[in-house]
């Protein structure tokens, strides 16, 4: 690992095109690959950049600032402004905010965490996947106030990624409502800027931006 001790864009972890496979080959990314499954929500990628006095950066995963969204509200941006810890911290998450109607059972202002990149001002790239969310759990274990199917409940407004690591494919077949995208299948013993690290399987009539 190595430091990190000024703000530089982390590029996201994340499946492309390439790495896209039909619900018929997820069984194989579990019972031959031991991969692990997220659910996939329908939202735009989202960086948070905490610094050690826990102001945030908020960046899209085109290093750009987000333009629908400015930093959300004080639940929405709470539980980063006290992120564990007294270094650096970069975090990728799903933000939720304008792409399902409310009507359609969409949200606003929500984040929806999934991994972590850098603690205390360390990069974790020594780190697998499996690694790397052991910690991200134990830093806001404490936080949960809740749970739903797919997530923990930090608070109202952030959640925090379940994993999966059986039934797959009932997994994504389940998956009914206009906010879940689908399934991204991880590999929990990848570090980061390894190859085959992640695929994904979208349910049809999703967005295709992911």
């Amino acid at each position: 690992m190595s430091r990190y001790d000024n703000y530089a864009y982390f590029l996201p972890l994340r499946p492309g095109e390439k790495e896209k496979i039909p619900p018929s080959a997820i069984v194989t990314y579990e019972k031959d690959l031991k991969f692990v499954g997220q659910i996939k929500k329908n939202g735009t990628n989202n960086m948070a950049f905490i610094h050690p006095e826990r102001t945030v950066k908020w960046m899209t995963r085109h290093a750009e600032p987000h333009k629908a969204w400015l930093g959300g509200n004080d639940k929405s941006s709470a539980i980063f402004r006290a992120w564990p810890g007294r270094g650096w911290a970069v975090v990728n998450m799903e933000l939720l905010h304008s792409k399902v109607p409310l009507a359609m059972g969409g949200c606003r202002d929500t984040n929806f965490i999934f991994d972590l990149y850098v603690h205390d001002s360390e990069k974790l790239t020594g780190m697998t996947f499996e690694e790397r969310y052991a910690l991200l759990f134990s830093l806001l274990k404490d936080k949960i106030t809740g749970e739903a199917f797919g997530h923990y409940i930090l608070n109202e407004k952030t959640w925090l990624a379940k994993n999966f690591s059986k039934g797959l494919t009932k997994l994504y077949h389940s998956l009914k409502d206009p906010i879940d995208e689908g399934v991204v299948l991880k590999n929990p013993k990848a570090k980061m800027g390894q190859s085959g690290q992640q695929v994904k399987c979208r349910r049809p009539k999703t967005s295709i931006s992911w």
